[in-house]
C-alpha cells in the first residue's frame, strides 16, 4: 500500500511540476524516485539472464535458426547446439561475434560472476 501511495504521489508531483517547474518539487521527485527504485530492488528483484538465456532470446526475437546463426559467425551448427544445450561455454570470440552479430555488448554473452 506504501508503494503504490509513493508511486501515486510521484506521479502528482511531476504532473504539478509540469505545470509550474519548481527546483523543490524536482528534489522530492528525485528522492522519492530514489528510494521507490530501492524498494523494487529489494522486493521486486529482476533474475539475471544466463547467456545462453540471452542468445536464445535474441535468437527468438530475430526468428533465427541456429544453422542461420552458426553459418553467420562461422562456427558448426553442431557446435552451436552444444552451446545452446549448456554441453559447451561460450567462448570470448564468440561472445565478441555474437555481440557484433546482434548489435549489443559482448559481455551478455559472458559468464562474469
Amino acid at each position: 500500500a506504501q508503494h503504490r501511495h509513493a508511486l501515486t504521489m510521484v506521479e502528482e508531483l511531476m504532473a504539478i511540476n509540469a505545470k509550474e517547474p519548481n527546483p523543490a518539487y524536482e528534489e522530492v521527485i528525485d528522492l522519492l524516485a530514489t528510494l521507490i527504485s530501492k524498494y523494487e530492488d529489494e522486493v521486486f528483484p529482476i533474475p539475471k539472464a544466463t547467456p545462453v538465456q540471452v542468445l536464445e532470446h535474441l535468437l527468438g526475437e530475430r526468428e533465427l535458426s541456429q544453422q542461420q546463426l552458426a553459418n553467420a559467425i562461422g562456427i558448426s551448427a553442431a557446435h552451436l547446439s552444444n552451446v545452446l544445450s549448456g554441453a559447451r561455454d561460450i567462448t570470448l570470440e564468440q561472445a565478441r561475434k555474437f555481440g557484433q552479430f546482434f548489435g549489443v555488448s559482448p559481455a551478455l554473452f559472458l559468464d562474469l560472476e
